[in-house]
């Protein structure tokens, strides 16, 4: 082998992330151990730093140098680095580099690697994403630097709603998604995990204080794919998949939602992902929604659909107590709705509460008594009597009492009743609540 071949050979091989001792080398190469000590030399001489490291255990390794030398790429190494550059776009400042970089890349690539890199060229098409914001190199760099360094970040900040902040955080990860970039940190002031999207960042310097590193309390990822999720879409609702939840968690996409058991039939999935409340679907599996899509203000959409038909008797119903205080038989659900009868015992006074997330109507079977509503500064008091149908809008202050024959509801609640156990708010009425005797299981 010619010396020439022999060096290429010989730096193709230490710049393989090992230590390669001189018998080794030697062997690869098939030539003396002299030679090989004699070669190391011509590269140093070259602008090469080959480092060595005496002993049994040392060898020889490529460093880094103070400028940086010709590299040997092999065909799929060579390959994957064109393709790299012709797809870079979510970087501000490197465009021309990149193309500099492919010509000259290119115009060495012997002729059967050029034409693997003009036919993919040819043949594909890049889908038309959404427009996304681009970062400059510089300001990742800086911040990919402060994450190694451990250095505190200060930065001015634009919220999803517009508003100017300034933050000071433990910068920890970038993260790539999509056509955007993503900082996980610690946030000092809020003293809590927090993800930033580089494009709204304007980086302050010199940096901050150096810190002591933290565990991240999960794969970052998956907590800026739920984040990012989370605030992109307008509606979140609970869906019911009959499927099982390990092949449920297989196929759904993290930006999707999260997968978790449910109380009842099927798996519960929190789909956060939804251009609108009719456009949750799973395709191979049935879906129903429970709760109910909600908003950005968690107030209930429209949802239509069952869980399974059902019939009941209201004397099958089991009977437990509201928090108002008031006897409840739940009886058929909806996806977003259910069906219930409430209970008041002659004379009885319920207790005055507003829902968070529950809105009724209600229909009087039989029975009497008054109802008082409080929602803002309109405030009334109904008399209740059989036929009569009245709503409790969301947020709406109420309290009930029933006459001396009691009071017999039945109500409509949307989304189903019940609703979390921080759903009913206590307030104040009119009337002092009685004690309410436990139902009849």
């Amino acid at each position: 082998m010619e010396t020439s071949a022999r060096l290429l050979r010989l730096l193709s091989l230490l710049q393989s992330p090992r230590d390669w001792t001189g018998a080794e080398l030697a062997e690869r190469l098939e030539v003396s151990p002299r030679t090989v000590r004699n070669d190391i030399e011509r590269l140093r001489g070259l602008g090469y730093p080959v480092h060595a490291v005496r002993g049994s255990t040392g060898g020889y390794r490529l460093g880094a140098g103070a400028e940086l030398p010709p590299l040997l790429l092999d065909d799929e190494e060579a390959v994957a680095v064109a393709i790299g550059l012709r797809t870079a776009g979510t970087v501000t400042g490197i465009e021309e580099t990149s193309l500099r970089a492919l010509a000259k890349l290119e115009q060495v690539l012997p002729s059967r690697l050029r034409n693997r890199v003009h036919t993919l060229q040819t043949y594909s098409v890049r889908a038309q994403t959404e427009a996304g914001p681009r970062v400059g190199a510089d300001t990742l760099t800086a911040i990919a630097a402060a994450c190694r360094d451990h250095e505190c970040l200060r930065f001015d900040y634009v919220t999803h709603e517009g508003g100017q902040t300034r933050r000071t955080a433990e910068p920890y990860r970038i993260v790539n998604w999509g056509r955007r970039w993503y900082l996980v940190a610690w946030d000092v002031d809020r003293a809590d995990w927090r993800t930033f999207r580089v494009d709204r960042m304007v980086p302050h310097t010199p940096n901050g204080r150096r810190f002591t590193p933290r565990d991240l309390p999960e794969e970052v990822t998956d907590r800026v794919m739920r984040g990012a999720s989370s605030a992109a879409w307008r509606y979140r609702a609970d869906v019911v998949v009959h499927a099982p939840a390990e092949v449920l968690t297989e196929r759904r996409s993290a930006r999707r939602g999260d997968v978790c058991a449910a109380h009842r039939r099927g798996h519960r999935r929190d789909a956060r992902r939804a251009p609108r409340p009719a456009g949750l679907r799973l395709h191979g599996d049935r879906t129903t929604g429970t709760g109910g899509a909600r908003g950005r203000t968690g107030r209930a959409l429209p949802e239509s659909g069952f869980l399974m038909f059902e019939t009941i008797s209201v004397h099958d119903a089991p009977e437990v107590r509201a928090p108002d205080g008031s006897a409840v038989r739940p009886l058929c659900r909806l996806a977003g709705a259910s069906f219930a009868r409430f209970e008041l015992a002659p004379h009885q006074v319920s207790l005055a509460v507003s829902h968070a997330t529950v809105e009724e109507i209600w229909f009087v079977l039989d029975g009497s008594g008054a109802m008082w509503r409080r929602e803002g500064d309109r405030e009334e008091v109904t008399t209740l009597e059989p036929g009569l149908c009245l709503t409790i809008p969301l947020g709406t202050t109420f309290q009930f009492r029933a006459g001396e024959h009691g009071l017999r509801v039945v109500a409509v609640t949307t989304p189903p009743w019940p609703g979390t156990p921080e759903e009913a708010r206590p307030g104040r009425g009119p009337w002092d609540a009685q004690s309410l005797p436990s139902p009849e299981v």
